[in-house]
């Protein structure tokens, strides 16, 4: 018996045949009875071979794809350590062959890349050593695409690498204050916002904006350039209808390219009234296009879905709140996975402990890196006969299953807190060990004064690190109203929108443990009512802020401004 050297790639369902035998050793491959030409599959070798009248000769080897061994599969997505000296990051790839057949490594630059960093490679371990902010001063965005070989099949895995400096947060200031093209009197431009994680694209939906359909709603796209941020895009869904509030909701894949918008009073006609949708939109150049309408699987009159949304950092999965699901208020979220450029609804969150009015899913938010974890509030759900103190709740996914991992309480909950109240009631971190959530009518610095509550997690255990609130606060500031995380967890952004009746939002930044206040921002054209800080965002740059009711262009039209 010989042995080819020909190695070729076969599905072994497929592309052996029907008349093909497969046999556990080479020493049960008969001697007798063969026809010329029979194959036979031999699965200790994983090779193929074929009868010529005189013995079995090996023909292929039944080649398949190395895979990842544990721990030794790249990251979707890394942060580069811009502290100087520029620490390194390094990667040790390990992968393993079915066949047993020897791995090499490689790998290959896109985006920025090769402006943002240096590589090196010593076999299986790569070095990454980011450039200094003399170098590149405003970061960027690269990816590396891995791959293990085993010389016939390539295993490829995309890793995403953002290089961002320390943001002095006690010192940003005012950069521009965004309005729409056509602006016009109570369309409510600035109700929701959202920024990109690299800083660069923003959104803001205008709810009640009423070009061409009554209060349809839009969102509009802005970008920066330089330090000029100018609108690129209005968003409308491709079935507008009369009040169907599109741009309730809003939020934006970390590199702006992947846009989703709640449409809470969406009809899904003809017969489920406000059950409400969600789109995505999708970004080539400059151009913006609708890529799917995601709605409940078991939609039906009054769901409000869409009322929230969160999407991850790749844009490959999202969360929608409905704030009405159930019949009787209980509320749901639901998540829906991307492939290629179709959406799935995946599962339907519901609360361990759901009862009437709880309302769970007034805000949602999903860990940016991974996610595999989510944060949904329920802000009437009445723990400890305290009535609408609220309550969030944690859930985890492994592989495509999501379960509740915890229940989380403000330590000193009352009556009326509505803990996680908001379209930005609740916030994640990137790799969702981190979560802040308001409570807007907290009571501690006078009445509705607000706060908010920093839960950190150790294991599968949650705890609330600190309660934090404003330097000043005052009743009726309604601190909390809003509130924004960083991906990597250290620094809160949370809005106040009645401070002395104009609006506020405060920055926190933590050090070890403990939270400290280093900034309160506010409108450079502050007026009484235009409600700053309903609406919050923050990027590892800059801070987007909603002022809905702003009204220097036309009674109500609302602005949004970006701090940097």
């Amino acid at each position: 018996m010989s042995s080819l050297s020909q190695i070729r790639i076969l599905n072994i369902t497929e592309d052996l045949g029907v008349g093909t035998d497969q046999v556990a050793t080479v020493d049960q491959l008969s001697s007798v009875g063969n026809t010329i030409g029979a194959q036979a599959f031999v699965e200790e070798t994983n090779r193929l071979y074929i009868w010529n009248g005189q013995g079995w000769y090996n023909i292929a080897l039944i080649n398949t794809t190395p895979t990842w061994d544990s721990g030794g599969q790249p990251l979707s997505n890394y942060y580069l350590d811009a502290d100087s000296p520029q620490d390194a990051t390094v990667i040790t790839l390990a992968a393993s062959d079915p066949e047993g057949l020897p791995i090499s490594y490689t790998y290959v630059t896109g985006g920025q890349m090769d402006s943002i960093g240096t590589i090196s490679q010593d076999s299986s371990v790569f070095t990454i050593t980011p450039k200094t902010e003399v170098q590149v001063p405003d970061g960027g965005t690269g990816t590396i695409t891995f791959r293990a070989s085993d010389g016939v099949n390539i295993l490829p895995q995309v890793s995403s690498f953002t290089l961002t400096f320390p943001v002095d947060w006690s010192s940003i200031t005012e950069q521009s204050a965004l309005k729409a093209s056509d602006a016009a009197a109570s369309n409510n431009f600035g109700e929701s916002v959202a920024i990109a994680k690299n800083g660069n694209t923003a959104i803001s939906g205008a709810r009640l904006n009423t070009d061409p359909t009554y209060q349809a709603g839009a969102a509009y796209i802005y970008t920066l350039s330089g330090s000029s941020w100018s609108q690129q895009a209005k968003l409308v869904a491709s079935d507008k209808n009369f009040n169907q509030q599109f741009g309730c909701a809003v939020s934006l894949s970390e590199d702006g390219n992947t846009a989703i918008v709640g449409a809470e009073r969406s009809d899904n006609l003809p017969q489920t009234a406000s059950s409400g949708s969600a789109y995505v939109f999708t970004r080539s150049g400059s151009t913006w296009s609708q890529q799917a309408k995601l709605s409940a699987s078991d939609a039906a009159d009054g769901y409000f879905f869409g009322n929230s949304v969160s999407i991850t950092d790749d844009g490959n999965t999202a969360i929608v709140g409905a704030k009405y699901d159930g019949g009787t208020n209980y509320g749901a979220a639901y998540i829906f996975t991307r492939s290629g450029s179709t959406w799935s609804q995946q599962t339907k969150l519901t609360a361990s402990d759901a009862a009437t009015d709880d309302e769970f899913g007034w805000s949602v938010s999903i860990s940016g890196s991974d996610g595999n974890t989510a944060i949904v509030s329920s802000p009437k759900e009445d723990p400890s006969g305290t009535s609408n103190a609220g309550s969030a709740y944690i859930f985890t996914r492994s592989g495509s299953t999501w379960s509740q991992q915890a229940k989380i309480q403000a330590s000193n909950r009352g009556t009326t807190d509505i803990f996680g109240y908001g379209i930005n009631g609740v916030s994640i971190s990137g790799d969702g060990d981190t979560v802040v959530v308001g409570a807007v009518n907290e009571d501690t610095n006078g009445t509705d004064a607000g706060a908010a509550y920093v839960f950190t997690r150790s294991g599968t255990t949650w705890s609330q690190q600190a309660m934090i609130k404003a330097s000043d606060a005052a009743s009726s500031d309604r601190f909390g109203s809003a509130v924004s995380i960083s991906e990597d967890g250290d620094t809160v952004v949370v809005g106040a929108w009645n401070e002395s009746g104009t609006g506020a939002a405060y920055i926190f930044t933590r050090s070890g443990t403990s939270w400290t206040q280093v900034n309160k921002i506010q409108a450079s054209n502050a007026q009484s009512g235009d409600e700053f800080g309903k609406a919050i965002s923050i990027s590892n740059k800059s801070v987007i802020v909603g002022a809905y009711q702003e009204d220097t262009t036309a009674t109500n039209s609302g602005s949004a401004y970006i701090f940097g």
